[in-house]
């Protein structure tokens, strides 16, 4: 006959090492998350992508954007002027200026400045991690205070798309803000942390919902975009 002592030991081992394996699984998402993996020249050269803001055969420079104990590269590129019509591109979750560069063409003949940042949390940017869209519309409304007193267009993919739809809202901009073009928006966060979890094979039933509201205890909050 069984030894019951030794039957509950055994569940209650794997149920100690289930749990384990759970929270490993759920820390290592909600990491993955506000610290992403940085794509940063290497990946572009990788890639084929452009690696020089002179790419595009115009006048380009680099300066750091600080914000909220972030240090964030930014690409100027074209009319030095800050009163010239001035487009912000904002790259995706994970990606970076570079990939912002890379997809610069279609968008040249609408404005004559351009300014690509790393978000705060990707790229070469330093200091704190990405709040994934809770308060990047802030950081978008501090670089175009800084850095333009003329008219604005928002242009994002992805994260950066909802960034963008929610910075041309806010009062300090809205004004200057001629149009936003979002590419890849999502309404709520849930959507593409879903979709990642899809892609990676892992549990959405049982993964979404914990990490979310980690994240939230994170400051990380979701914002819809209707």
């Amino acid at each position: 006959m069984p030894d019951p002592t030794a039957i509950l030991g055994g569940a209650a081992f794997l149920g100690a090492s289930g749990a384990l394996v759970y929270a490993g699984a759920l820390a290592g998402v909600v990491r993955n998350s506000v610290r992403p993996e940085r794509k940063t020249v290497g990946w572009a050269l990788g890639r084929g992508f452009p690696s020089e803001p002179t790419a595009w055969g115009l006048p380009a420079r680099e300066w750091i954007h600080e914000f909220n104990g972030a240090q964030c590269p930014v690409f100027e590129i074209g009319d030095e002027d800050p009163a010239a019509p001035t487009a912000i591109v904002l790259h995706g979750f994970g990606r970076s200026r570079y990939d912002a560069l890379s997809r610069l063409g279609p968008i040249l003949p609408y404005a004559r400045r351009f300014l690509l940042p790393d978000l705060p949390g990707h790229g070469d940017a330093h200091g704190r991690s990405t709040r994934l869209g809770t308060d990047e519309d802030q950081f978008v409304a501090s670089l175009a205070a800084a850095q333009s007193t003329g008219p604005l267009l928002l242009v994002g993919h992805s994260l950066g798309a909802t960034v963008a739809v929610h910075g041309a809202t806010l009062n300090i901009i809205a004004p200057r803000v001629t149009g936003v073009l979002a590419l890849a928006p999502y309404e709520r966060l849930a959507t593409p942390m879903g979709a990642r979890l899809d892609l990676h094979a892992m549990p959405r039933t049982a993964l979404l919902g914990p990490t979310m509201r980690v994240l939230s205890l994170l400051g990380v909050h979701e914002r819809s975009t209707r």
